[in-house]
């Protein structure tokens, strides 16, 4: 008796129970196709300009992604700007877009069980805003003496990654440039600039060399001039020619350190904390924030080895404490330390190794384009 009076109210708790479940599972849905919508549109009208064509894309994608079972009405579709986490409706430098799906009234989702509570159906809506995040990126670039030979093919590579992201712009998009030795100059070599200045930047960096030679420096490392001769530099009629036959016919590019004035040999770990740096006092906190390392991957010499490749993995932690994504790409005749650069990598980025030039541009060229320029809120 007892057992076939509590049947019911069992069955109805476990009615109740599947229509719960239902209930949570449309809402995920309802917020899943909201997301599809509101990137399909920004894609489209970011490629098209028009925003019928990204409204029509947002419809597709709802579509395809079903709610409770059916596609989810189009509530609204605005257009707009994405700062620090606020949209701004309207804005007629649309950088963003909100999605509003809904099924609610007439197209409200039939339940279960509920019924019987005199809950027939249920409603759901969601937002969803997809934006282009400004892409902030500091490269850090090896110009020690072991990267003499290499530092022009690594200039045209650079400046490929450059041009890329010149011929692909999304608004607020900064770019900027930190070079080391065995330290780094007191400021970044190239500060972290807005791209729409791309015609300043590119003309910087195409002076970009391996560490000048300097007379202070060289006096220091050598002596006077009349106190050092050696063969066909003997005497030596000045400090520039100097520098031109000690560097095997080195432009003198005025724009670069000098090779001793900031630590000898190589050490990454400044070059790294001067970008996280750089990023953290001019970039935004909404951003994409990455670096991009290039160098041989040798914190040569000695004693100095270990300290060095210790301070350039904290370095490393450092970045990717603060969001920063780290890609490091070793270039070198094989007498580098790929492992070393592979253990510097954080987040997204990833490590790469070649001795080839051509090979070079090509890894900058595949980083640039995987670097994401949408957020999905």
């Amino acid at each position: 008796m007892v057992v076939g009076l509590m049947m019911p109210v069992v069955l109805g708790f476990a009615a109740l129970g599947v229509d719960l479940s239902f209930m949570q599972l449309t809402e995920l849905q309802s917020q899943y196709a909201a997301d599809a919508a509101a990137h399909a549109a920004f894609v489209r009208y970011r490629a098209t300009g028009d925003p019928t064509q990204g409204v029509a894309a947002a419809e597709y994608m709802l579509s395809q992604n079903l709610v409770g079972g059916a596609p989810a009405e189009l509530h609204h579709l605005h257009y707009g700007s994405w700062t620090n986490g606020v949209f701004d409706n309207g804005d007629p430098e649309a950088n963003a877009v909100e999605a509003h799906v809904q099924r609610k009234n007439s197209n409200a989702i039939p339940l279960f069980f509920a019924g019987f509570l005199g809950h027939p159906t249920q409603e759901v809506e969601s937002w969803s805003v997809t934006a282009g995040h400004p892409r902030q990126i500091m490269m850090v670039q090896d110009i020690t003496g072991s990267f003499r030979d290499d530092i022009d093919k690594a200039r045209v590579a650079d400046l490929a990654f450059l041009d890329y992201l010149l011929e692909h712009p999304y608004p607020n998009d900064m770019i900027g440039m930190s070079t080391f030795v065995g330290g780094v100059q007191a400021t970044a070599w190239s500060p972290l600039e807005y791209t729409s200045t791309g015609a300043d930047i590119y003309a910087h960096w195409q002076k970009l060399d391996w560490c000048n030679c300097h007379q202070d420096a060289l006096q220091d490392y050598f002596g006077n001039p009349e106190d050092w001769c050696t063969g066909s530099l003997c005497p030596v009629p000045s400090w520039q020619e100097y520098c031109d036959v000690y560097g095997e016919g080195h432009n003198m590019r005025p724009s670069m350190v000098d090779c001793w004035s900031v630590g000898v040999n190589t050490a990454p770990g400044p070059g790294i904390d001067q970008a996280v740096d750089e990023l953290l006092a001019r970039g935004e906190e909404k951003a994409f924030r990455a670096i991009i390392l290039v160098s041989d991957g040798l914190p040569c010499c000695g004693a100095d080895t270990e300290p060095r490749e210790a301070a350039a993995v904290v370095a490393a932690d450092r970045a990717w404490a603060n969001g920063i994504h780290v890609w490091s790409v070793a270039f070198n005749n094989g007498g580098g330390d790929f492992a070393f650069l592979q253990s510097l990598s954080r987040g997204m980025g990833r490590a790469y190794e070649t001795p080839d030039a051509a090979a070079l541009q090509g890894i900058l060229l595949e980083i640039a384009a995987s670097i994401p320029v949408l957020t999905v809120q």
